[in-house]
């Protein structure tokens, strides 16, 4: 058993330790401030998961404030001074009902740009008893506040709906009601004006819902992306009803045990309403103004893709902050290694060397612990991300103390494990080698060659400083500083190559299904469908179209999915196939990447397709890979994720009807004019193309390879100014020779500047190729995810800016060193030495 530490030995390891950190403190400070630097933006990205994941369910938990809703078709719409008193007054009565209310859509219309005859639009969200202005949640209220209900005149909106029609909170919006004998007219594509009572609303309040999490497409107006809201207040219909226009009047339910109560409450809504009276839960993703059990497409996939994202440049940050910090670390203790045997004849044991390596290390660990919990709580106001970040109830500053209490810790262990193994590593050097002189490395091949070239003695002696490490007392860490130099612009080059390809794709609809220029309608019926048909016939700037059905998930070979079923007509619009073909024939299917992965097909499998409730199936030959759009008709057919049939297989299970054309237009023509000719043949339903959600997802969340790109490059900034810095300490000999020699201070300042852009120019020559291979790489991945035609894109711009800041990030870095070379006096240098 070993002896426990004396008082000499505890004196002999800080007398040494004390002496290292005199003659090393800016080395000491500059390695602290990398490690605290590098920790902080790991912890600020664990934390910042955190609270991306738990933003959400806390701005559910207090939006939500009904369970269920109750419509009853003999409301009716015609106007009632009472509409659904009675029942109100009955289901309050119940013993699971804590709270009952009422609540219907008003049909209103605002004048529009030319002030004209006015839109149509159901954007009236109107409660119609005293309390019931919540019915709708506890919103977050952007600006403003939330309205009087007893004042007729005060209503708030949605963000959509104020950029939209460019209001802000004390505007004053003039809106006309519909009366309810024009309610067939105000639901009519055709606008008609409003004869209802005008209202000149004073908006009080812009505010935000979870169905709200998902910025407004605002560059398009049509249905399908128009969404925005106005929220009118009991006072409104007091005044103004009941002669408005409105959709079926609904009654929203708060129940005791919450969706517990649920059948209950089904039970006794029909035993004393009525068989026809529905019941439904309210999705608390949604909420009341989504529809009963409506939720928000994708938006918790969405803030898990966030959350993933950061957790996952939170590891790639700490194995980037691991490999350069500790390769540091490690050089560090290797140079300072170079006493060892000294020591060792003085007497120190290895035990004693390895604890003076840990004394600095401490040191530099609980510097850059307290660096890194300060980077982290300044950079908490970045988080969380993306959707997340709208639903956060407490935006700023936030301190989480479980991320904290095991990072601070993790960063002291994780350096000091990064100075002990190589110090008892090195410690094993005996005091035998005392005295003895250690053997010249090889000298540099290419600073031989640019000599016999006729280069400047500076450029020659830059690069002999860059590429010869030295050995012993001149020992510098080279290829430490090329390494990190190299991974910085790998990362960058990568990144830039992922960034690229993510903005080309987002510019490039064929890329993501969308293989015509615009969808047109909403069919409900096939008379409706047939007339379009005859107007897209008719139309000589139309190149082609298809009918498309979507909407439905059925079963393939057991797993629900969202079926899209085309139904071809004039012309051609080919849809984006990766492999193989488009299904053309009844008894053939073709799907998404992802859904084929799921079910494990290949092209010439069979698969079988059916619906719940015991229809006959029918088997499809899988004859295609494609990205699937439905364009703007279901957000559930992902570019990777569904199938896709022709419509009379649709209509043996199903019966259907195509609900949008697909429409190609002829590009001779003149395309303004003629998307003008399709919008006045189909008001309100042309969309234009518009990314899926999955890929603004992964937009939102595009810049984190950036950023980890950044983390990279700043520590190697730091590596490679510990490089300098030890190579104008240890070959100040050298320098101080050449200086003897005849160099001038600008010379002597060259060399170093030299000897930087050697470092930059091999990082260019090793990184750009391998960041190049890596982005395509990590690229042809996310594109695969997402189901897209993956086309990497190589930005040559991009890739000269990064060669082009690596050569002047070198020299910035050099500029010190240099300086601090170029003032060497050589007659005391060489007298030390």
């Amino acid at each position: 058993m070993a002896a426990p530490p004396t008082g000499s030995d505890v004196s002999a390891v800080w007398l040494r330790a004390s002496a290292q950190l005199r003659g090393r403190a800016r080395a000491t400070l500059l390695l602290a401030v990398l490690v605290g630097l590098a920790g902080g933006m790991v912890l600020a990205a664990v934390a910042g998961a955190r609270r991306t994941d738990a933003a959400l369910p806390r701005f559910l938990a207090r939006d939500r404030t009904i369970d269920a809703v109750v419509e009853l078709p003999e409301a009716g719409l015609q106007p009632r001074p009472d509409p659904l008193g009675r029942q109100l007054r009955t289901l309050a009565a119940l013993p699971e009902v804590a709270e009952a209310t009422r609540v219907t859509e008003a049909i209103v219309a605002s004048p529009d740009p030319a002030g004209s005859t006015g839109r149509p639009r159901n954007l009236g969200l109107l409660p119609l008893d005293t309390g019931a202005n919540l019915i709708y949640g506890h919103p977050i209220v952007v600006a403003g506040r939330l309205p009087n209900e007893r004042q007729a005149d005060e209503a708030v909106i949605d963000e959509e709906l104020a950029k939209r029609r460019h209001l802000w909170v004390g505007s004053v919006w003039r809106v006309g009601a519909y009366t309810s004998a024009q309610l067939e007219q105000a639901g009519s594509e055709t606008p008609t004006p409003p004869a209802g009572p005008t209202v000149g609303l004073r908006i009080v309040g812009i505010v935000r819902h979870p169905i709200d999490l998902r910025p407004p497409v605002t560059a398009q107006d049509n249905l399908y992306v128009n969404h925005g809201d106005l929220y009118l207040t009991p006072a409104y219909w007091h005044r103004y009803g009941p002669d408005i226009a409105r959709y079926n009047v609904l009654i929203g339910v708060t129940l005791d045990r919450g969706p517990t109560d649920l059948p209950q409450l089904a039970t006794d809504v029909r035993r004393l309403l009525g068989p026809n009276a529905g019941v439904g839960g309210v999705d608390p993703g949604g909420g009341l103004i989504a529809g009963p059990l409506g939720p928000v497409p994708g938006l918790r996939r969405a803030i898990r893709l966030e959350s993933g994202a950061l957790l996952v440049f939170a590891v790639l940050g700490a194995v980037a902050a691991l490999l350069l910090v500790g390769q540091t670390l490690g050089r560090q203790v290797f140079l300072e290694s170079v006493e060892y045997p000294t020591l060792r004849a003085l007497g120190m044991t290895r035990g004693q060397l390895v604890a003076v390596a840990l004394v600095r290390a401490a040191l530099i660990g609980a510097g850059g612990a307290a660096v890194a919990v300060a980077t982290a709580v300044a950079l908490s106001p970045s988080t969380p991300m993306g959707l997340a970040r709208r639903a956060e109830l407490h935006p700023g500053v936030a301190v989480d103390l479980a991320v904290l209490a095991l990072g601070v810790p993790a960063v002291v262990a994780l350096v000091a494990a990064g100075a002990a193994v190589p110090a008892w590593r090195a410690s094993r050097k005996p005091a035998t080698t005392l005295g003895v002189v250690e053997p010249a490395g090889r000298p540099s091949r290419l600073a031989g060659w640019l000599a016999a070239a006729g280069f400047p003695p500076s450029a020659v002696g830059g690069v002999r400083l860059a590429f010869e490490p030295g050995r012993g007392r001149t020992a510098v860490p080279v290829r430490a500083a090329i390494a990190g130099a190299a991974a910085a612009v790998c990362a960058l080059t990568a990144a830039g190559v992922v960034s690229a390809s993510l903005a080309r794709l987002a510019a490039t609809p064929v890329a993501y299904g969308w293989t015509w220029d615009v969808s047109v309608g909403g069919f409900a019926s096939a008379p409706e469908v047939q007339r379009a048909a005859k107007a897209l016939d008719a139309n000589a700037a139309v190149d082609g179209y298809l009918g498309v059905a979507a909407g439905e998930a059925l079963l393939v070979d057991g797993h629900r999915v969202e079926v899209m079923a085309v139904q071809r007509g004039k012309g051609t619009v080919p849809l984006a196939v990766l492999e193989g073909r488009e299904p053309v024939r009844p008894g053939e299917v073709a799907l998404g990447t992802t859904t084929m992965r799921q079910l494990g097909k290949r092209l010439g499998d069979t698969v079988t397709l059916a619906v719940d409730g015991g229809k006959p199936s029918q088997r499809l030959l899988l004859v295609g890979r494609m990205v699937l759009s439905a364009g703007p008709l279901d957000n559930a057919i992902a570019p990777g994720k569904g199938a896709v049939v022709d419509i009379q297989v649709l209509r043996r299970v199903l019966p259907d009807v195509p609900q949008v054309m697909l429409v190609r237009l002829d590009h001779a023509a003149d395309q303004g004019r003629a998307v003008a000719g399709l919008q006045r043949a189909f008001p309100g339903t042309v969309v234009r193309s518009i990314p899926h959600p999955d890929i603004e997802d992964v937009q939102r969340v595009g810049y984190l390879p950036g950023v980890l790109a950044a983390l990279v490059a700043l520590l190697a900034l730091g590596t490679v100014t510990h490089a300098l810095a030890s190579a104008v300490r240890r070959r100040r000999r050298d320098l101080a020779v050449l200086k003897t020699l005849g160099f001038v201070r600008r010379q002597v300042s060259a060399t170093v500047a030299c000897q930087a852009t050697a470092f930059a120019v091999a990082a260019v020559v090793v990184g750009v190729p391998l960041g190049i291979a890596v982005g395509r790489w990590a690229w042809r991945l996310v594109a695969n995810s997402l189901g897209v035609v993956p086309e990497p894109v190589m930005p040559r711009s991009g890739l000269l800016v990064v060669a082009g800041g690596a050569l002047l990030a070198a020299n910035l870095i050099a500029a010190g060193p240099g300086w601090v070379a170029g003032r060497l006096r050589p007659a005391l240098v060489l007298r030390s030495e």
